[in-house]
């Protein structure tokens, strides 16, 4: 999981400890000692994230000093396990269980450190925890480093009506993908380049990367997860009456320049009045460039530690970009559309035409992407007024979208398999054709004329101008027969040697129809014998781990006992050479040394060719 740009995303670093919560969840800590007197900071992770995923950051400001802290709450990261599993909260008392890990974390992490000395740098999912808190410790910490979601009524709402709409239809307890897959499409949406759901994380695609491929980074929620986060995003901006945060706070909002969260500065102004009005004078904003929605972890590619050590120990925040102008969700809601090409007509929802759309999102994501800021819109333009509308209107198309869903997902499935088999049979000179009843090839891959030129070659017939001419030499009478007959299975022979198998797949017989209609399909392999035997051993080793065709050659030879010397001198190589094409076998391979490597591969597909 690891890479050289980001050597440090998950690591173990810091001082790892257990926090038992009051209701006794057991909760994950990390701390690294800084010097006396220097400021203690806090960490707080997103959704996708965990406290393993800071280690650049809080090194970082260790370096610099400071004393840092950092932990996983329940159902996220390391705070998981039988009793508590990873991103479920239970229904009612999840996001109230949330707040109060939180606070215990804080606490813990303040143990003894002045007021003064105090920072909380928190983002998304723990910086509105940091807002729960703060009712009721209001002198919490004397510095809020904070990247919030927008305290807009209508994104919370439109969540949480979406996410009772699929309590209808699937348990609250299962991982629930598609809600994932909309949520972070609906933010992925105001990305300028997506490649990736997690992109709305960091622009670094080597960081997105390796936080996806951490079984614990990036997982699927509940939708007993969602419905408590999503209502608590409306609970958390509600601010008790008679009640203000501790005037001597000081506040830095901190976004990435495009971060869809405030929609890349758009929506930062309402956040800074917000504070105001709950007692905070000093109220600083700062936009990283290039940063994103979790701009704590982009520490190894755009140095965010010095934007929280310039904010905490002098005078201003860091800033840097273009000042952005404000604007109303209608108006972003808009925007998206007509980026889109979708035009927007002004009209009341129709429930009928959003069905219309879940359905042709089937073949374009798109569409789905449509309906959520369609109705976004509509909440927009009303206020959310009228909220048991909006739910009526997802309750009635929440069937359709799930079926639709569930259609997209398998044809999805059924493409990138299809790509997969249609490499390994590429790279294993395996020849494929379409046969028509008339022996001509409709549709074949590069790998039949090649190895159909090869035979008709080794059989010393005339090699024709064409893949049908080549066909015509190859096939005798009684084979064309068979085809045009319809014959399920035949063998395809020159000399009485097989080259080929044709059959007819039942899957065929669906697209019977077509003019002209494929009859069979006609798979030739090449016979070359050891020669052949070797580079599908060779093309099996770069499939399976990833490596060049000099690496796959090289821990070919190894693995039948051939020593690194025998086999550098077999490639007219250095030994030096070789042994750097074994080191990388090695890491690509994830096996400590040659033993292990030759164990690997004798026990997977390449042992199984050789019995």
């Amino acid at each position: 999981m690891q890479n050289q740009s980001n050597s440090n995303v998950i690591s173990d670093t810091g001082r790892i400890a257990n926090l038992v919560a009051r209701d006794g969840t057991v909760l994950h800590t990390r701390a690294w000692s800084g010097d006396k007197g220097r400021p203690t900071v806090f960490i707080g992770h997103s959704q996708p994230t965990h406290s393993g995923h800071f280690t650049a950051l809080a090194q970082s400001l260790n370096d610099r000093g400071w004393s840092v802290a950092s932990g996983d709450l329940r159902a996220h990261g390391h705070s998981t396990g039988p009793g508590q599993p990873l991103v479920h909260l239970t229904s009612d008392i999840g996001w109230g269980a949330l707040i109060d890990d939180m606070q215990d974390h804080l606490q813990h992490a303040f143990d003894g450190v002045p007021f003064e000395q105090r920072v909380v740098a928190a983002q998304n999912i723990t910086a509105l925890l940091t807002l729960e808190v703060l009712k009721r410790e209001p002198r919490l910490a004397r510095h809020l480093v904070l990247t919030l979601p927008a305290n807009q009524p209508t994104v919370a709402m439109l969540a949480r009506s979406f996410a009772r709409a699929r309590m209808k239809l699937k348990p609250v307890d299962e991982p629930d993908e598609q809600t994932h897959h909309h949520l972070y499409s609906f933010l992925g949406a105001r990305l300028r380049q997506r490649r990736h759901l997690a992109d709305v994380m960091s622009a670094d695609t080597a960081l997105v990367d390796c936080i996806v491929a951490d079984p614990l980074g990036f997982p699927v929620p509940t939708l007993g997860y969602w419905a408590e986060v999503f209502s608590g995003m409306e609970r958390a901006w509600n601010w008790p009456k008679d009640t203000a945060i501790d005037p001597d706070t000081r506040a830095l909002l901190f976004y990435g320049e495009e971060d869809p969260l405030v929609a890349n500065g758009k929506l930062v102004t309402p956040i800074r009045k917000w504070f105001q009005q709950a007692g905070l004078a000093d109220v600083d904003v700062s936009v990283v460039v290039g940063g994103r929605t979790a701009i704590l972890l982009d520490e190894a590619t755009l140095g965010v530690s010095k934007y929280l050590i310039e904010w905490v120990e002098g005078d201003a925040p860091s800033t840097s970009g273009d000042a952005v102008a404000d604007e109303t969700f209608e108006t972003i809601s808009e925007k998206v559309l007509e980026r889109f090409g979708r035009d927007e007509d002004g009209q009341p929802l129709d429930t009928d035409k959003l069905i219309a759309l879940c359905y042709d999102a089937v073949d374009d994501e798109t569409r789905w992407i449509e309906v959520l800021y369609r109705v976004a819109l509509d909440m927009a333009r009303s206020g959310g007024s009228d909220r048991d509308r909006i739910e009526a209107t997802l309750h009635s198309l929440m069937p359709h979208w799930d079926r639709s869903y569930s259609i997209n997902r398998r044809v999805l499935a059924s493409t990138a398999l299809g790509m997969v088999l249609q490499t390994v049979i590429e790279r294993l000179d395996i020849g494929t054709a379409l046969m028509s009843t008339q022996h001509k090839a409709l549709h074949h891959n590069a790998a039949f004329e090649q190895v159909l030129r090869q035979a008709c070659h080794k059989a010393g017939l005339t090699d024709g101008s064409d893949v049908d001419g080549n066909l015509e030499a190859v096939m005798d009478d009684e084979f064309r027969k068979q085809i045009a007959n319809g014959q399920e299975t035949s063998v395809l022979s020159i000399g009485g040697h097989p080259i080929g198998f044709y059959f007819r797949p039942d899957a065929l017989k669906l697209v019977g129809g077509s003019d002209p209609a494929p009859a069979g399909l006609l798979v030739l392999r090449n016979q070359d014998g050891e020669a052949s035997d070797e580079d599908t051993r060779i093309s099996m080793l770069e499939l399976s781990y990833g490596l060049t065709r000099q690496e796959a050659s090289v821990a070919l030879h190894i693995t039948r006992g051939h020593a690194p010397a025998a086999v550098a001198e077999r490639f007219d190589v250095s030994i030096n050479t070789v042994r750097t094409h074994l080191k990388r076998t090695y890491e690509k391979m994830a096996v400590d040394g040659q033993t292990e490597m030759v164990a690997r591969i004798m026990g997977g597909a390449i042992g199984w060719l050789a019995r």
